[in-house]
């Protein structure tokens, strides 16, 4: 963590211009209160959008420079119209062709490969209108890797979460994560996600105990139990059915 420096937020509205929001300070050890369920451990940074600046409907990158070394960090920010429709997806082993892909990626810098079928099948559902969150269970510092390969294996954009952990999370700790996101995520739109892909009891249990249409769950392989949801082994035969969907239109 870098605490109490002067940082610069930059802003990249609607993906085509930069302007500057202004600067904050990275801060101590519970300094500041907690946002939206981020508690501060230190070094974070806390900063209010001036109303004037205010963010319209679209996608928005966000980039952090510290003035003391000009070290950065992006952040994205996806603000949806009314009555947007939503897909939600896990990644390792779901998108990933290991469960274990985020150790190979960062010991070994391999980069995993994607499922065979598994951008096309997404992209289908994006080109109907659907908007895409990527929730993760993996640990805070692969937050802005998780976007790399995300764009590097071709998956339509979309914002992406991970834990707040060091370490990540799996079983009742994942659901417990991914539940409340996913809670977070309906109260904020006003409905729950329209599909979901995953591949872990856990992803059952929290895409249940969410209200998603269990006809609208995909599980790539999964050993278990998958309360009616859709159990599948090959995400290219998914493809033609994606794009036979009616548009959504919010």
């Amino acid at each position: 963590d870098i605490h109490d420096e002067d940082v610069d937020i930059y802003l990249l509205r609607d993906c085509t211009s930069w302007e500057l929001l202004g600067q904050a300070r990275t801060t101590e050890d519970n300094e500041h209160v907690s946002v939206l369920g981020i508690e501060d451990t230190g070094g974070r940074v806390f900063f209010q959008i001036p109303a004037d600046k205010k963010l319209g409907i679209g996608r928005h990158r966000i980039h952090f420079v510290v003035k003391g070394d000009l070290s950065t960090a992006d952040q994205f920010i996806q603000v949806l119209p009314a009555g947007a429709r939503v897909v939600v997806s896990d990644i390792d082993g779901t998108l990933t062709t290991s469960e274990y892909a985020q150790v190979w990626d960062v010991l070994l810098k391999i980069s995993p490969e994607a499922h065979p079928g598994s951008p096309q099948a997404l992209w289908a559902l994006a080109r109907r209108g659907y908007y895409f969150y990527y929730l993760t269970a993996r640990p805070e510092f692969l937050g802005a890797r998780t976007q790399e390969w995300l764009a590097e294996r071709g998956f339509p954009p979309g914002i992406s979460h991970t834990t707040l952990s060091h370490n990540g999370a799996s079983g009742d700790a994942a659901l417990a994560y991914k539940l409340a996101h996913l809670d977070d995520l309906a109260q904020r739109i006003g409905r729950v996600p329209d599909y979901a892909f995953g591949n872990k009891e856990s992803d059952v249990a929290a895409f249940t105990q969410a209200g998603i249409d269990p006809a609208h769950c995909y599980y790539f392989e999964l050993d278990g139990d998958a309360q009616q949801g859709v159990v599948h082994q090959d995400y290219q035969g998914l493809v033609s059915q994606f794009e036979s969907l009616p548009l959504v239109c919010p």
